[in-house]
């Protein structure tokens, strides 16, 4: 199992054509207040699976390195191998909806994710802040 490509968006979408909607993929976020920086992500990784891999549980985990602090946050998941009839008809993908993340500094941030203990694949997110104006993310 190989992660295709990793995502981090505002929202996303499995619709029942098995198509994916994803909205808003964020590389960057400039607020225009003090710390703390709170915004809605989610992560979608699309799964490249083969049929022979099918059935069983993989463990998934997540982690968030603030670039040059070490961990941000970190959580672990059981993700189930799909079949062998979901895999020819579906899109494999693992989702995280993280809800609300606080980030207390600016810099960059580096979503990792890791299948069995190994880094399959990773996406940076800038966060960035520019004082002045009204309250919020800009």
């Amino acid at each position: 199992m190989e992660v295709k490509w990793l995502i981090i968006a505002r929202d996303f979408e499995v619709k029942d054509n098995a198509s994916l909607s994803i909205y808003e993929i964020l590389d960057t976020i400039s607020f225009n207040h003090e710390p703390p920086y709170e915004t809605k992500l989610k992560l979608i990784a699309r799964m490249n699976i083969e049929p022979i891999e099918t059935d069983g549980t993989v463990i998934i985990k997540v982690q968030i390195n603030e670039k040059g602090e070490g961990v941000f946050a970190s959580e672990e998941y059981k993700y189930p191998v799909v079949t062998l009839l979901q895999w020819a008809t579906k899109i494999p993908v693992f989702t995280v909806d993280f809800g609300i993340i606080s980030f207390v500094n600016t810099g960059e941030y580096c979503f990792e994710i890791y299948l069995n203990g190994e880094l399959k694949g990773s996406e940076w997110l800038i966060i960035d802040a520019k004082y002045g104006g009204e309250n919020g993310e800009i």
